[in-house]
């Protein structure tokens, strides 16, 4: 299912879908052209706000917990992005309290980046949100207590941190 939005109603990592060429992609922002960044592969498109579509799907975080002993997962689904807007991580987090939503998003950006490291991961992408920047500043203060993390920067005008690992 798909239906169409304003480029102001796109959160950074929602799936979307270019109308003219059928390529599905995330959302990165908006270029000071006014015109939409998708990600597609490797690369970044420009688009008019009328050739994209949102791609509704279930969104799923990894599964933390499949790195048991003797499990055979290998980490090649792992995915190298977690969202943590309180709809994406849990629907009913929606209408919880504040302070219980981002202790789940706390705990779930921790477990995130560990297994991140247990499986020896380049690069991670936390998105965390503009909003008033308390998860961010959560998410810097999780990443500076792991020494693998060798750096992490704001990305997508301060929206999600990318962190390279060692």
């Amino acid at each position: 299912m798909s239906r169409r939005k304003e480029l102001t109603d796109f959160w950074i990592g929602d799936r979307v879908r270019l109308v003219k060429s059928g390529r599905q992609g995330t959302f990165e922002g908006v270029h000071p052209s006014g015109k939409a960044r998708v990600k597609i592969g490797d690369r970044i498109i420009l688009s008019s706000s009328h050739n994209i579509i949102e791609v509704e799907e279930e969104k799923k975080r990894p599964d933390i917990h499949l790195q048991e002993e003797g499990s055979k997962y290998s980490g090649k689904s792992f995915d190298t992005t977690i969202d943590l807007h309180a709809e994406v991580l849990d629907s009913s987090l929606v209408h919880q309290a504040p302070q219980m939503i981002i202790q789940k998003q706390v705990r779930a950006c921790k477990e995130f980046i560990e297994f991140a490291i247990q499986l020896k991961r380049a690069e991670i992408t936390i998105i965390h949100g503009k909003g008033e920047g308390q998860l961010r500043l959560e998410v810097e203060h999780l990443l500076g207590q792991y020494d693998e993390v060798v750096f992490h920067s704001l990305i997508h005008d301060g929206g999600a941190t990318l962190a390279r690992l060692k």
